[in-house]
């Protein structure tokens, strides 16, 4: 094992399971307060005391174990607003399994030939728009609309990872340590208009807040990630001419060949001052009467995204070039078998080993 039984795991195993402490007592005989302070590394329990805790919740006694750090939610989530209004259980289950999946993903990368990291450790930028048009550049995107945001992404060494929620509040939250490619955890219940967008605006945070900037850190975050997105989806110099005279027919066509939303495009249109106030206030209004603000129409649904691909091709190595049953990676990353089939594995792909 890798180190002494830990508190802060613990607490991760049982927010994952989405369990209070006076639950976790009931189910491993063990007093609240005495949890507490396991938690709070004040008390260290016996092996008898890890195997009813570890029964309670799920968890193999390894997982207890484990070196990894716990980490943190990350600046994009500390200013989120829509996160804020989602009940705490929930939110920290989140978290949790975010954290889970890192340490798998951590164990299960380790003897991939993964590719280069292309994203800037320290931009250096005059805004959002900006930093958008010179990752661009640098990625060497063509001019106009971009037909798959995630093959860029994974082109640059970014793991876009599923999210464990059916919370349509929450879309996705970036993360970049040190030890491991940047992750975009994404809810893949999302329609894929806002799926690009969404992976656009977390890319604007692990580009401009997660690493040296030259933009503050403050509730402006978020509209600055928006900003980004929106520059990086939808140049200004090449998408301005499109954006003049709109009506919702106009928005119509132009989300399939911009591949965003018709709402987006028309925010767009708003910050680059081609659309009048009254039509603006007039499209809004048509948008609601129809009841696209939820759900555009499924005529114009996106298509052709395939985020998770590159996620699937690790567990495919596992499973079909390896031969690991659920159980054998279950082993490899301190899991049981049914959170393994449950939570981590989706489907195939391939990458190689390092050899």
């Amino acid at each position: 094992m890798d180190s002494a039984f830990r508190g802060d795991l613990l607490r991760l195993g049982r927010q994952a399971r989405k369990v209070t402490q006076t639950q976790l007592s009931s189910t491993s005989s063990l007093s609240q307060a005495f949890i507490s302070m396991i938690e709070d590394d004040l008390r260290s329990p016996t092996a008898e005391q890890e195997l009813a805790l570890g029964e309670a919740l799920n968890f193999p006694i390894e997982f207890f174990h484990l070196g990894d750090p716990v980490l943190g939610t990350g600046v994009g989530e500390i200013f989120h607003r829509k996160r804020k209004a989602i009940p705490k259980k929930e939110l920290d289950s989140i978290h949790a399994w975010m954290n889970i999946k890192t340490i798998a993903l951590r164990r299960l990368i380790a003897p991939i030939e993964w590719p280069e990291i292309d994203l800037p450790s320290k931009p250096v930028f005059l805004s959002p728009e900006d930093a958008a048009r010179r990752l661009r550049a640098n990625w060497y995107v063509n001019n106009g609309p971009i037909q798959s945001v995630s093959r860029l992404l994974q082109s640059a060494g970014v793991l876009v990872v599923p999210l464990e929620t059916d919370n349509q509040r929450i879309d996705a939250i970036g993360q970049w340590t040190a030890d491991l490619p940047p992750l975009i955890f994404v809810n893949p219940n999302i329609p894929q208009d806002r799926l690009r967008f969404t992976l656009m605006h977390e890319l604007g945070h692990l580009v401009m807040h997660q690493r040296a900037t030259n933009l503050s850190l403050s509730e402006s975050i978020e509209e600055e990630a928006n900003a980004f997105a929106a520059e990086f989806l939808m140049p200004e110099k090449d998408i301005k001419r499109d954006l003049r005279h709109l009506d919702i027919q106009r928005l119509a066509a132009l989300k399939r060949t911009w591949r965003t939303s018709m709402q987006s495009l028309l925010v767009r249109a708003e910050h680059l001052g081609v659309v009048t106030p009254a039509t603006l206030r007039r499209l809004w209004v048509e948008i609601g009467r129809n009841g696209w603000r939820a759900s555009e129409p499924q005529e114009l649904d996106v298509t052709g995204e395939e985020p998770f691909e590159r996620y699937d091709e690790i567990l495919w190595l596992y499973q079909s070039q390896l031969q690991y049953s659920s159980a054998d990676v279950g082993k490899v990353v301190s899991l049981h078998s049914s959170d393994i089939e449950e939570y981590l594995i989706r489907k195939h792909a391939r990458l190689r080993l390092v050899t």
